[in-house]
């Protein structure tokens, strides 16, 4: 018979993966920020369930404090890190490539303002850091909680990565000329979330807070669709102050 903490485990890994599947292959866009918070309060209702506390999930109003300090100093770098990228012309181009390369500055500041932060990031980290991360703090040690949770925070992202490659100008291209490119960029992304799940995990851990890594996961993914709307403007820039062939 499956322990009952292993069966939890499971069954909410397994949860996590399907909903994350049907959200980017079946759901339209403009559905995902409603169904997101859905998700959210239901997996804080399941994790209640399975015991934990709102301290365990991170979600504990006396810790919000730290989780803000802690996220204001590594979401400053990655803001910079970011901005400056923009600014360099061979990275510039894949901004440019970007569905949103074209969008209104109303669309860009909804991206980053609503959009990232309280759908993507917040049930993000709420699934992962909060629910997930906190049953498995229960049952291992926290090296070990950390690995699981942000492996299948990795696999969580191989069909949004899939849809985004596809979408973005820059890659779909290249992508369908040469189909290895497009299961390398797969890998690749998941190698990399599988990373940021675990400094976001320890940032969680850190602050016993899901505030901290949500603040970095708004910053890393809200520098994004900055640097496409800075891209563009210096392109645009560029290009108006190019002087005309007589």
């Amino acid at each position: 018979m499956i322990p009952e903490n292993i069966a939890q485990e499971i069954s909410l890994i397994v949860l996590i993966l399907l909903y994350g599947t049907v959200l980017a292959r079946l759901v339209p866009r403009r559905f995902h920020i409603i169904l997101n918070f859905g998700i959210a309060i239901t997996a804080i209702i399941l994790g209640l369930g399975f015991g934990l506390s709102p301290k365990q999930m991170g979600i504990s109003i006396y810790t919000i404090g730290s989780g803000i300090l802690i996220a204001a100093a590594a979401s400053l770098v990655i803001a910079i890190a970011t901005m400056l990228i923009a600014l360099v012309p061979p990275l510039r181009k894949y901004f440019l490539g970007d569905n949103l390369s074209s969008a209104s500055g109303k669309l860009i500041a909804f991206e980053a303002g609503i959009r990232i932060p309280f759908s993507t990031a917040l049930i993000e980290e709420v699934l992962f850091r909060g629910v997930l991360l906190g049953l498995l703090l229960a049952h291992y040690p926290t090296l070990i909680a950390l690995a699981y949770s942000s492996i299948i925070f990795g696999l969580w992202h191989i069909f949004p990565t899939i849809a985004t490659l596809e979408q973005n100008d820059a890659t779909a291209a290249a992508i369908q000329r040469k189909r290895h490119r497009k299961y390398a960029g797969v890998v690749g992304t998941v190698m990399i979330t599988t990373i940021a799940g675990i400094l976001f995990g320890y940032l969680r851990v850190l602050a016993q807070s899901i505030i901290a890594p949500w603040l970095l996961h708004w910053t890393i993914n809200a520098s994004g669709v900055a640097g496409i709307y800075i891209a563009r403007k210096i392109t645009n820039k560029t290009m108006n102050d190019e002087p005309i062939d007589e």
